[in-house]
């Protein structure tokens, strides 16, 4: 197994590279900090843990800044699945795919915190009905 990055494949895959350097993985934190409007340059590791635990939306409702904050990790799990998928199953990589990912587990998460309320966020890309 490379031990190079499976996104760029021009750099040694480590933690910091992958989740806040990766220059392939670009595009998709620009489409999580559109549709949160939470930055998402991160330098370090330290710094994008930070902005997991403190993410906030002005004028955001309670169950909305709850779904932003799940919004991050949910796009952390889905680069390490599509990372998993392309080296164990031979999958192609697409920011699409990852984008769909982090989306179906924000909704699927979010109906854990929303419970009883139905919230749309971000022009429609998470709907969050748990009824």
């Amino acid at each position: 197994m490379s031990t190079m990055c499976e996104f760029c494949n021009q750099c040694p895959e480590m933690v910091k590279h992958l989740f806040c350097q990766c220059l392939a993985l670009l595009p998709l934190w620009s489409l999580v900090e559109a549709a949160t409007g939470v930055p998402t340059s991160f330098t370090n590791e330290e710094e994008m843990w930070h902005r997991m635990r403190h993410c906030t939306n002005p004028g955001s409702s309670r169950v909305q800044s709850r779904v932003v904050k799940i919004i991050l990790p949910a796009t952390l799990w889905a680069v390490w699945l599509n990372r998993n998928k392309k080296i164990f199953l031979g999958h192609r990589f697409y920011i699409e795919n990852i984008w769909e990912d982090t989306v179906q587990l924000v909704t699927a998460w979010g109906c854990t915190l929303a419970r009883a309320r139905s919230v749309q966020l971000l022009g429609g890309a998470f709907t969050i009905d748990p009824g």
